[in-house]
């Protein structure tokens, strides 16, 4: 299997685990089988869905791909900051899924970095939107600053710092090593943890840690090793709560991709319910890298399964440094989208051509369906 095939089978089987995850947790049952559901978006909309459709998970995966830059001469990828916030003003308005830190960051805009949310929210919410790093850069090391940088932007967590850079290093070793068995992944993971640190992360962000945050981060990797301990075993070392972290969702999903390796079917209970479908959505991807199981994942039917499967092989073209990305180049000119008519066709800073084929006002909310050269994007708007 090629590196491109291994990187586009690793986005593709992410978005299907999404979508699984995801009409699940809606869902209220255990199933494999996609069919239409019904999504709150808020206290004032209840969306009914199309069979297949994927969260908020994957639209943030899809905003960060769009916002790579592949550096040839340096021999790197990296984040378009710049594009990223524009991007993620536009994703509030379509978004499925209600990413509480990251529409806390569009709200308060800098002033977030002092809410205590950014400090001590131990979940990360959104965290697997990392994986477009890890795919597209050939140098763990590069890759590993452009990961940290990511998870800080939201969140500054110790343990979620830490779970960003063990999601990197769990798929840097399946796609150097091929596929490991329990033992040898985890036994690799502690090996990496413990090498770790403090003053490393320092220089990478360019940031002085307090001894409270020191105490702290040391602790959160004492607690890592437990837990990678512990699930040598098997997964009735996994500790269900009604609330867990970003440590429990990464070793859920460790979990089910070894159950996918061994041809079985994920464990739904190995997390609440609101957590499935991010477990879900690495676990598939892990599996998508190396898969040993004969059994394969049917993407047809996920929602615009021909686009997810463009942009898996376009992931493959940005780590080959064959697009030359240039910088985005904000507009002064703001535009208010839910200000213009119907049949109104413009340029937008980021879905450049754009018409209005849609327009629906009710009492709580606006609605419109944008046509793109990129898709279909259909915006609402409370009032």
């Amino acid at each position: 299997m090629t590196k491109e095939i291994q990187l586009k089978r690793c986005f593709t089987n992410m978005v299907y685990g999404d979508a699984l995850g995801f009409l699940n947790e809606n869902n209220n049952e255990n199933t494999m089988n996609f069919k239409t559901f019904r999504f709150r978006r808020d206290n004032q909309l209840e969306l009914d869905l199309a069979i297949g459709q994927w969260s908020d998970l994957t639209e943030l995966s899809l905003i960060m791909i769009k916002c790579l830059l592949d550096e040839k001469e340096k021999t790197k990828v990296t984040i378009d900051y710049s594009r990223l916030q524009a991007e993620l003003d536009l994703w509030n308005y379509y978004r499925h899924g209600g990413a509480d830190t990251i529409l806390l960051r569009l709200k308060e805009g800098e002033s977030y970095y002092q809410n205590s949310q950014y400090a001590n929210d131990k979940r990360g919410y959104g965290f697997s939107r990392i994986m477009s790093i890890i795919l597209t850069n050939k140098n763990f090391e590069i890759a590993k600053e452009e990961i940290i940088r990511q998870i800080m932007y939201f969140n500054e967590h110790p343990q979620v710092i830490l779970t960003g850079m063990l999601l990197g290093r769990i798929v840097f070793t399946l796609l150097e090593k091929g596929s490991r068995s329990r033992i040898e992944l985890l036994d690799e993971l502690k090996t990496f943890i413990i090498s770790l640190e403090k003053n490393q992360l320092e220089v990478l962000i360019q940031k002085e840690f307090t001894k409270k945050y020191t105490i702290q981060f040391e602790q959160e990797k004492i607690n890592y090793l437990m837990a990678l301990d512990r699930l040598k075993s098997n997964k009735d070392t996994l500790i269900k709560l009604n609330k867990i972290d970003s440590q429990g969702v990464l070793l859920a999903a460790l979990e089910n991709y070894w159950l996918l390796q061994e041809g079985a079917l994920p464990d739904f209970n190995l997390t609440p319910s609101n957590d499935i479908k991010e477990a879900l959505t690495l676990a598939y991807g892990f599996w998508g890298i190396n898969k040993t199981s004969k059994e394969d994942v049917n993407i047809m039917g996920i929602k615009d399964h021909k686009f997810i499967e463009s942009m898996g092989e376009y992931i493959g073209r940005i780590r080959n440094y064959e697009l030359n990305r240039r910088p985005y180049q904000p507009n002064n000119k703001e535009i208010d989208l839910f200000q213009l008519q119907l049949g109104t066709v413009i340029r937008h800073p980021i879905l450049n051509n754009t018409k209005i084929i849609h327009r629906q006002e009710k009492q709580q909310w606006i609605k419109l369906i944008l046509e793109t050269k990129g898709g279909t994007y259909i915006l609402y708007k409370n009032k």
